[in-house]
């Protein structure tokens, strides 16, 4: 197993969160061509709406998906395992 595997966790990207649910559908619409193979997730948690990208298997892809949503407007991503 390489270093950039999680054994016993999922990775993904969190691209935002909103506490208005349009402005994350808004957003999820938004990101469908920049997410290519992966699904997007939106969770309700602590009166937010938080948009992930994932899951996504590796580091390597994780960065690689961080670095072209960046490229699009969205700076603040992180990872989140879970």
């Amino acid at each position: 197993m390489s270093k950039s595997e999680s054994p016993g966790f999922t990775r993904y990207l969190q691209v935002a969160a909103f506490k208005q649910y349009e402005d994350a559908i808004s957003t999820i619409e938004s990101l469908r061509s920049l997410t290519g193979e992966y699904r997007i997730y939106l969770k309700r948690k602590n009166g937010f709406n938080i948009i992930r990208v994932g899951p996504l298997m590796s580091l390597k892809a994780t960065l690689r998906l961080q670095i072209k949503l960046s490229r699009n407007g969205y700076r603040d991503t992180m990872i989140v395992m879970t």
